[in-house]
């Protein structure tokens, strides 16, 4: 992230421009010298996902309450030494960036088929070498975060710049991330999450600085360094000519620096020998004009909720994104996640964009960039959206969003559930708990859509819902596996992009349900998912699948019945065992129309 090779130069070409610090002893001189503040220390949390998964196993869906935990962790060890964490999410991919995020879901597609490769040779997950971070992490993320009562804030636009704003403006006291953008911009001391020890409360600090005197340059000349060795926005290649001509003039090349580092010093070089006004800087305008960042950083602020940017970047832009999941490629039964979702995205937007439909009763398309393989991600997709079936037509954002009208609160319930056409079903999902209402709006939609869905994959995701209740995220940690099975990973991934899909629907209709709910540490568990798959498939007994929670769930199964209905049980027997909140029947004998994309 950030100019390619500046941390390296920084750790190894600049004498004190790396110092560990300790956090607590920063913590406490920052309340000396800002006695009217607290020690703050913003996170941007995008550059610390990775660093947060610390479960061992990843590629089964994600162990979400173990890393729930280990946020927990985290954030009681600043919280301990006084120190209050402002975390930071991307909310937006800007126009100028979106050839490098295109190039590097490119990328990732090939790790994620080498990963799946790997799974099916040997029937075990990839070591760390191999990790990729669980697809939903950086959604759920922040939800997690708002949870445990942490300031969670989503960008509006390129969130490096609303981090250094933040940092500079608050006097925070440190920046923790891993980007070179921090270097560049004058604001709070660069803190590394990579360094972090969490059990010392110690990191390194990059010192802005020490780096300045090396390089000969000030502190205002370094965004204009940072676009001639290329970044994120300016393209490498695109200065490469102008590079080598600095590095050709460049008189004290040593032979102990490599190319990288020489090209640094020599860039800094030239620019440390032109004289600061227009005209003689008007030769680097011409070659690098509208390829530097912002003159000024954009002001910080927060999301509505920090809960879902595609609903604000539908209403903003018309435009959204959807990285890498791990799914298989080469699976030929298993659709990717972005078409199976696709038919139910296209009504959410038609909630969206219910107002901005021109004379005829069309919809503005929405552009879609999401990731899955075969999208050659050249171009956005153009989706229509898809207006609602439901009685009255669309209610209006403003119904959705502000009506206090009790009878508007049934409304919302109605309006999300005829996302997935569930509508007619509303009076028997409501007798439900929530979480339970979720997985079967879910399981449903998911055994419309995809028509190699078997029962022992429907058993397997509602024995898993059913058998995680009560268990504790140490005893998820102890669990066993003696296998992987590909199949599941792609299963259980599927089951999680169809929450952020729910999250998505509850968000655009006025939030029916307690977004928490939504959350997948309350109904999914990777590993757990991949032992009831597996039980599943070897037709193992219902009592070994279901853990004694069989008496809980009762499957009614008709022949040739394609359709699924829902309905409440009578409250549970003494003695059921865990899973009690969980009553209800799921029977296939309900005919309920198959969602198709209508475009």
């Amino acid at each position: 992230m950030g100019v390619k090779g500046l941390q390296g130069f920084v750790i190894n070409a600049c004498p004190g421009a790396c110092t560990v610090v300790n956090l607590k002893e920063m913590a406490e001189k920052h309340v000396i010298s800002h006695p009217d503040s607290s020690p703050i220390i913003v996170v941007d949390a995008m550059c610390c996902l990775r660093h947060w998964y610390t479960p061992d196993f990843w590629v089964c869906g994600g162990q979400w309450r173990e890393f729930l935990a280990s946020l927990e962790d985290f954030i009681k060890a600043f919280t301990t030494v006084g120190i209050k964490l402002v975390f930071f999410f991307d909310g937006v991919v800007e126009q100028k960036k979106r050839d490098e995020w295109v190039k590097r879901r490119l990328k990732n597609n090939k790790e994620i088929a080498r990963i799946f490769q790997f799974i099916k040779t040997n029937k075990q997950q990839p070591g760390r070498g191999m990790f990729f971070i669980p697809s939903g992490l950086a959604t759920f993320t922040r939800f997690a975060l708002k949870a445990l009562g942490q300031e969670t804030i989503c960008s509006l636009q390129e969130a490096h710049y609303e981090v250094a704003s933040y940092g500079l403006q608050n006097n925070c006291m440190g920046i923790l991330g891993e980007d070179t953008y921090y270097l560049i911009y004058d604001t709070s001391p660069y803190l590394s999450i990579s360094k972090l020890c969490l059990d010392r409360m110690t990191t390194v600090m990059f010192s802005r600085q020490n780096l300045c005197y090396t390089l000969g340059l000030n502190v205002t000349d370094l965004p204009l360094f940072a676009c001639l060795l290329g970044n994120d926005i300016v393209p490498e290649g695109a200065m490469e000519g102008f590079r080598n001509k600095c590095v050709a003039s460049y008189s004290s090349k040593s032979q102990g620096y490599d190319k990288r580092t020489n090209t640094i010093l020599a860039v800094s070089k030239y620019i440390s020998n032109v004289p600061c006004s227009y005209n003689s800087l008007k030769d680097l305008e011409d070659v690098g004009k509208s390829m530097c960042p912002p003159s000024e950083q954009i002001a910080k602020e927060q999301h509505a909720r920090a809960e879902s940017y595609m609903v604000y970047n539908v209403l903003s832009s018309g435009e959204v994104e959807c990285s890498n999941t791990l799914e298989d490629g080469d699976d030929t039964e298993l659709p990717a996640q972005a078409l199976v979702y696709h038919p139910a995205r296209q009504h959410i937007y038609s909630i969206l964009l219910e107002s901005r439909k021109d004379a005829c009763g069309i919809y503005p398309v929405v552009k879609e960039w999401f990731v899955y393989a075969g999208n050659p991600l050249k171009q956005p997709e153009l989706v229509h959206p898809v207006q609602l079936d439901t009685p009255g037509g669309t209610p209006s954002l403003r119904t959705l969003w502000l009506s206090k009208e009790p009878q508007v609160k049934m409304q919302r319930y109605c309006t999300f559930l005829a996302c997935f056409h569930l509508q007619d079903m509303a009076e028997e999902l409501q007798a439900l708990e929530t979480p339970v209402a979720a997985v079967c709006c879910l399981l449903i939609y998911l055994n419309v859509q995809v028509d190699s869905l078997s029962l022992e994959d429907l058993n397997a995701f509602v024995a898993q819902t059913l058998c995680l209740q009560g268990k504790s995220a140490a005893q998820l940690k102890d669990l066993q596996l003696a296998q992987v099975d590909s199949r599941a990973v792609h299963l259980g991934f599927l089951f999680i992009r169809g929450l952020t899909t729910l999250v998505t629907a509850n968000s655009a209709c006025g939030f029916p349900f307690n977004m928490d709910d939504l959350m997948p540490w309350h109904v999914f568990d990777g590993k757990l998912f991949q032992e009831k798959y597996q039980q599943s498939h070897r037709r193992c007994s219902v009592e070994e699948v279901f853990e004694g929670n069989e008496g809980n769930f009762f499957l009614k199964i008709q022949a040739g019945q394609g359709g699924w209905g829902v309905s409440p049980l009578p409250p549970a027997q003494p003695g059921r065992g865990r899973g009690e909140e969980f009553f209800y029947s799921i029977d296939f004998s309900g005919d309920i129309p198959p969602l198709k994309s209508m475009e």
